[in-house]
């Protein structure tokens, strides 16, 4: 199913999910499925409430990218009100089966993006290679990268 996530980034840091699951540690952009009838702006912005508690408006379509056989769309994002960290998505009040590991929602330095595990790569790469500041004028196509 299409998904649609956010990059948040405030004081050259961004916003990310740590996961602890299956005796893995990665960090994910923020954003889910789209559910029936919502555009992709639409679940873009419902994910930002349920997983950081934020509300927020969408500035840029940034990327597509192709991750796991899925298409996600991702757009440049700024908080209008909330508390972050305070999300009510059931993963984030721990209303999965412990199978699914742990979310939390975390600020973590743009400059820090190669020395962990971000997913998707592809785009956590290109917010890494434009300090979160510098975007392409119109959105791009990333692709996952077989290891």
């Amino acid at each position: 199913m299409p998904r649609a996530g956010i990059i948040l980034i405030q004081d050259h840091k961004i916003a990310l999910i740590e996961r602890y699951r299956a005796g893995n540690h990665y960090f994910v952009v923020p954003g889910g499925q789209i559910e029936a009838g919502e555009t992709q702006s639409d679940a873009a912005i419902r994910e930002a409430l349920e997983e950081l508690g934020l509300h927020i408006r969408i500035e840029k379509f940034i990327a597509t990218v192709l991750y796991q056989q899925e298409i996600q769309y991702y757009f440049l994002v700024s908080t209008l009100s909330g508390i972050f960290g305070q999300g009510k998505g059931p993963e984030m009040l721990g209303q999965y089966p412990t199978k699914n590991g742990t979310y939390q929602a975390v600020w973590v330095p743009i400059d820090d993006l190669p020395k962990i595990r971000a997913i998707p790569e592809p785009l956590t790469e290109l917010i890494y290679q434009n300090r979160g500041q510098h975007w392409p004028e119109s959105p791009v196509d990333l692709f996952e990268v077989s290891k």
